[in-house]
């Protein structure tokens, strides 16, 4: 039974070695390693338990290997198994949410409801019908009186809401199904860029599995061209940009690699808080297998990431953020 254990801890810590390798070398540059790459959480799950196994198969060489996969664990999704204390902003504070709403949800009233109790600053949406935007618009004018939606589109569209005014706007061309929108908003005279983005879902559940090389093919260079896109649209501006995207991205992703080469993620500045979300009715935002994302760049620093339990009819679970602006001198 002892070599038996043995055997097993080292070959889950050499498959593990091999995976962590190629995905630092060449991220999803094959369709097979992309696909694998949406089940890392999966994948590294067992870690703690081969550690056990190895123990109990008294074989130092076995116990030395299964922290392998335990190590790659941790370097992967520190932020969300290490506890950290929680802090509050000092300096004025964003507040963002994005928000998949589905492109077949009619429940308009369940949607502006959630927008209106957290009353973020700055709101994206993926996925809305020009009907569901017409009924947000009425619903939102008081606090939101600032608004673009993007093209249509038979699964729906990104739009963006805000409180402040705007000082520009304008709807980016991802070469995809669905385009971004882009707000320049004005905060207390400082500039700010947000921008909703929705990236290439991959659909597999509809592909014949013969299809998969060349469908995965497909979607990884679309997602992949889309980020570029949007990290080139970054770079144009000088002031504090904010991506609230739907990136249907692993943090495992290429994709998602390519986004915070140039921007931070505030889930993984945020990571595990040991205190209550501020806000009623949200969770913390550690879902290793989130695909919804607030990033930012410029001089901002996450001090929230949360998920509202409301889906509002949605298959989603709204983003919600806080972001913190540097005190001006």
């Amino acid at each position: 039974m002892g070599r038996v254990l043995w055997a097993a801890a080292l070959a889950y810590a050499a498959w593990i070695g091999v995976w962590f390798a190629l995905w630092l070398a060449v991220r999803d540059g094959a369709w097979w390693l992309a696909l694998i790459n949406r089940v890392v959480p999966q994948m590294l799950a067992p870690a703690p338990v081969m550690v056990m196994l190895a123990l109990a198969s008294r074989s130092r060489t076995a116990v030395v290997a299964s922290l392998t996969p335990l190590l790659i664990l941790g370097i992967v999704y520190w932020p969300y198994l290490i506890p950290r204390v929680a802090r509050s902003a000092d300096g004025p504070a964003l507040k963002l949410m994005t928000f998949n709403v589905l492109f077949s949800n009619t429940d308009h009233d369940a949607v502006a409801d959630v927008i209106l109790r957290y009353r973020p600053d700055l709101v994206a949406l993926q996925e809305v019908q020009p009907e569901m935007m017409a009924a947000l618009i009425e619903r939102l004018k008081d606090v939101y009186p600032f608004y673009l939606m993007g093209a249509e589109h038979p699964y729906g569209t990104t739009a963006a809401f805000s409180r402040h005014s705007l000082l520009d706007a304008y709807v980016l061309d991802l070469q995809a199904d669905r385009p971004a929108v882009v707000l320049t908003v004005d905060v207390a005279g400082r500039p700010v860029t947000f921008i909703s983005a929705h990236l290439l879902a991959y659909g597999l559940e509809w592909i014949p599995p013969l299809e998969f090389p060349t469908t995965v093919t497909e979607r990884i260079a679309g997602q992949e061209r889309q980020a570029r896109l949007l990290i080139d649209e970054v770079r144009k501006h000088d002031d504090r940009v904010i991506l609230a995207c739907d990136c249907n991205s692993k943090e495992t992703s290429g994709a998602y690699r390519i986004l915070t080469d140039h921007l931070t993620s505030a889930a993984r500045v945020v990571g595990w808080v040991l205190a209550e979300p501020t806000f009623a009715g949200a969770q913390r935002d550690t879902d290793l297998q989130h695909i919804d994302y607030v990033f930012y760049r410029g001089d901002l620093s996450a001090v929230e990431a949360d998920l509202i339990r409301d889906t509002a009819g949605s298959d989603h679970l709204p983003v919600l953020a806080v972001v913190e602006m540097t005190k001006e001198e």
